[in-house]
Formats: structure tokens, sequence, C-alpha cells
């Protein structure tokens, strides 16, 4: 267990960091996303809860760069196969949203909006790396972390994951809740990745890779 995890369970100082960065989360994606919709506005936030985040955090970050070093064959394995995992996957959970017609998840819309309004970089720079560092140091780090000294771990891979895929929802439609079936899929296979290595940067680096694929669909889409 990361220092930081093993903090969460007796230090109040790390405590007070992880639930401040959890409200700047809410605050600044969540409740600022519904006030302030510009797109831009959220990558910038986004962009600056990742740097936060970087160096709240730094020690898991560099515990988890380190256990790359002594364990490069596992690292590269759990990330490989949850890259592989995840798509398939989300694939599958695709199917039941296009069988009931829904539309496309509100999350792919944006992103499309994002490339064409600030172009390629700012996306891959708010989308493809700070959007995945900040979810995986909130869904992951702090509430698995959190809520694992309290409660059994299966439960808590399952529980942030369905958090992660409710903030995707765009209503609460059967349809709306279908469409983040993939988002559920992908939130379960990051969440196990985190799970089995106790390495930040294992499900980070999914997540980076899911996304940045997502992009490369968006750029070809745009011709």
């Amino acid at each position: 267990m990361s220092d930081m995890a093993a903090g969460w369970a007796s230090g109040r100082p790390a405590v007070t960091v992880t639930w401040g960065y959890l409200a700047a989360y809410v605050g600044g994606i969540l409740l600022g996303g519904r006030l302030y919709p510009d797109l831009s506005t959220t990558g910038w936030v986004y962009l600056g809860l990742a740097l936060a985040g970087f160096g709240l955090f730094r020690r898991d970050f560099r515990e988890g760069l380190s256990l790359w070093a002594r364990r490069p064959a596992a690292s590269f394995a759990w990330t490989a196969g949850g890259l592989l995992g995840a798509a398939v996957l989300s694939t599958a959970a695709s199917l039941v949203p296009y069988a009931l017609g829904a539309d496309d998840p509100p999350n792919a819309g944006r992103i499309f909006t994002l490339v064409q309004e600030r172009g390629m970089v700012f996306a891959v720079i708010a989308a493809a790396i700070s959007g995945p560092a900040v979810e995986e140091i909130v869904y992951r780090l702090a509430m698995i972390g959190r809520l694992s000294s309290r409660l059994p771990m299966p439960i808590c891979v399952i529980g942030s994951s369905l958090v992660f895929a409710a903030i995707h929802l765009g209503g609460l439609g059967l349809k709306d809740l279908s469409s983040v079936l993939p988002h559920l899929a992908v939130g379960l296979v990051l969440a196990t990745a985190y799970w089995r290595t106790r390495n930040i940067t294992v499900p980070v680096a999914i997540h980076v890779i899911y996304n940045l694929m997502g992009l490369a669909t968006v750029a070809a889409s745009l011709g």
C-alpha cells in the first residue's frame, strides 16, 4: 500500500487533502460544468486539477513509477491487458444502447465539439491527459483508497465504477442509462487494474491511451 493510501487510514492531513481535492473536483467539474458549459473552460479546469493532483499525490505517482522499474513485465501486462479489456468490454456494452436506439453518449459529442472549436492539441491535453489523470485520482486513488480501509475491495471497485459511470449520464431514461454501460465497463477495468497493482500510474496509462484512441477516431472522422 502506498504512503498516501496508508495515510488515509490514520493521517488527518492526508484525509484533508483527499477530501479537499474531491471538493475541488465536484465544484470545478461537476457543478462548474453545469454553470459554465463552455468546453474550453472545462478543459482548463481539468488541466489545473491535474497539475494540482500531480503535486498533492506526488508520492503515489513516484511510487507507481518505481513499481514500473521494479516490475516492468507485470506493469506492462496489466496496462496492455487493461487496454484490451476496456476496448472489448466497452464495445460489447455499447451493443445495448445501440439495440435500444440510444443516441451517442453526451461525452462523445462534447469531445467532437472540443476538437472542432479548440483543435486537436488542446483536446489531447484536456481530454486525453488531464481528464484521465484527474478521474483516476478521484475514482481510483481517492475513492478506492479511502473506502478500502472500511469496505471489502470488490465493493469499492464496483461502487467507484458505478459513480464513474453516473457522471456521464445525460438523463434518467432507459436509453440514457444504457448509454453509460460502456463507461461502467471501462470503469470496472480501471478499478480492477488499480486494485490488483496498487499502482495509480497503471489505470492512468490505460485511460490516457484509451482516450487517445477515441481522439484518433474523431480526427479520422474530421478528415
